[in-house]
């Protein structure tokens, strides 16, 4: 019985989703822990194997910023930290005071060993403030790689952000955040010698740097349980190839609708063919001919558009609309199932972005939802994109 499944879900308007792929990979075990807080040093940068810096892209070459710098909390408590120079970010914090400080007359609180980091400013080179981990000598292995990132302000001057998991230079984890979102990222890792993990912040969807910082903790701890076996090539699944306009489900992919997040999945049962312009053919699964859910494909071989003009679509094109106003089918689903044999670690990759470019798309929001619990949530205005990385262990 194949037990793990996960869900791509939206809700609101309509969303094209451009990029959705699982990919296997390995993962291997035993080396050592290693915790950014504890390594922290006000004097040493790189301090064993963490070290501070920026890029311009996100597994873009590392440059350490070089600048020890002292601030004060209230009451005066210092606060060091490592930055571009001493009025000028990517920076990186730490409380090492051994007990809570606040700063900003009370705005901001932060416990002993906090760890807090933020980004270049807009019109700089410096785009991405990184945090590195550099595998050490003797210490390859299987690691539980575990962060977890929450704003530095509760509410106002905090500002939107980025933040993005790299391995050697290959994103693993990226999630745009709101003022007020939190993130969270844990897999396993099989890492060698040398092997580097980025912790990136950018500046957020609206590219300013105002109130872009990050609370950050992370560890890497040896791991003892042996992961599956690697999939086989085979078992590499994209949404854009496994559409069928005669099937669902279509192997091990699936359409559907659900009342809530974590609720109970139905299918959706009518398979129906729309035409765009020049009456091009565009099949899809539907509620009922004229309902929505529904889920679409652009399955010409070329760009196509739609409502002359408005929309252009290349080849291979998934969107997909989220059940009408007042009805029970909130939500419009594409469900992945793990097919039987091909448990292991894989790399989830979705992008989704705006069916219209302007008027009449409205806002929607996005979830990933694996076995019912939700890991990944975007509320998106009619002109936003989101998209998420992660590495999961996925089972039959």
């Amino acid at each position: 019985m194949n037990k793990s499944v996960s869900n791509w879900v939206s809700r609101g308007a309509k969303l094209a989703v451009s990029k959705v792929a699982l990919l296997a990979l390995a993962a291997g075990l035993q080396a050592q822990s290693f915790d950014l807080a504890d390594s922290f040093s006000a004097t040493a940068n790189p301090n064993g194997p963490w070290a501070y810096g920026w890029s311009g892209t996100v597994g873009g070459v590392f440059t350490a910023i070089t600048v020890p710098f002292v601030s004060g909390a209230d009451g005066g408590a210092p606060i060091p930290s490592w930055q571009l120079s001493p009025s000028q970010t990517p920076a990186v914090y730490k409380n090492t005071s051994g007990a809570a400080v606040t700063v900003g007359g009370g705005l901001a609180s932060f416990p002993s060993g906090t760890v807090w980091f933020y980004p270049g400013s807009p019109g700089s080179p410096e785009n991405f403030g990184v945090i590195r981990f550099k595998v050490p000598t003797g210490a390859a292995g299987g690691y539980l790689l575990k962060s977890d990132l929450a704003p530095v302000y509760p509410s106002f001057p905090q500002g939107d952000t980025d933040i993005h998991i790299a391995l050697n230079g290959v994103e693993i984890f990226g999630q745009f955040l709101a003022p007020t979102d939190a993130a969270s990222f844990s897999s396993v890792v099989s890492l060698r010698v040398g092997d580097v993990i980025d912790f990136a912040i950018g500046r957020g969807a609206d590219g300013s740097d105002f109130g872009s910082g990050l609370r950050i903790s992370a560890t890497l701890t040896a791991t003892n349980s042996t992961p599956p076996p690697p999939p086989v090539p085979s078992s590499i699944h994209k949404l854009s190839d496994g559409f069928a306009a005669g099937a669902n489900p279509n192997g091990p992919w699936a359409y559907g609708w659900k009342g809530t997040i974590g609720g109970s999945f139905t299918k959706l049962g009518a398979p129906w063919v729309s035409f765009g312009d020049g009456g091009v053919t565009v099949p899809s699964w539907q509620l009922t001919t004229f309902q929505t859910p529904a889920v679409y494909k652009n399955t010409s071989g070329g760009t196509i558009t739609l409502g002359g003009g408005l929309i252009t679509l290349p080849a291979e094109t998934i969107f997909f609309y989220p059940g009408e106003d007042g009805r029970p089918e909130n939500f419009g689903v594409i469900r992945f199932t793990v097919p039987a044999g091909q448990s292991g670690h894989y790399l989830v990759r979705s992008s989704v972005s705006p069916v219209y470019p302007s008027f009449p798309q409205g806002d929607t929001d996005f979830h990933i939802v694996r076995n019912g619990k939700e890991f990944f949530r975007k509320f998106l205005s009619p002109t936003q994109s989101a998209f998420s990385t992660v590495v999961l262990r996925l089972r039959a």
